[in-house]
């Protein structure tokens, strides 16, 4: 929202403070979006990271180990969003089924 709109609408009554209060509101607003567009970004690169790093590892069906290890959120991932210990992690599943890997 730009200033220029608020003083065009010549809304009765409304002062200058009332449109500072606006566009501070309206300055906060965007940046709580911002944070949270950034968020999800950050979840989907995690998302793709693991499971390429799954296939790389010889994973066929990454959604079903990712699920049968609770979800997303039970992995490690470093500052660039790749996956931590993987190999580590799929020791146990590769024992258990080995099926769901080349």
């Amino acid at each position: 929202m730009k200033r220029k709109f608020l003083e065009a609408l010549k809304i009765e009554g409304m002062t200058k403070e009332a449109i500072d209060q606006i566009m501070a509101e309206n300055g906060r607003d965007i940046e709580r979006e911002k944070a949270k567009n950034k968020e999800k970004q950050k979840k989907l690169i995690e998302k793709y990271s693991l499971k390429d790093g799954m296939k790389s590892l010889g994973v066929i069906d990454p959604d079903y180990l990712i699920f049968k290890h609770g979800g997303i959120d039970n992995f490690s991932f470093n500052k660039e969003g790749e996956p931590l210990m993987l190999e580590e992690i799929l020791k146990p599943y590769r024992e258990s089924f080995p099926y769901i890997f080349r």
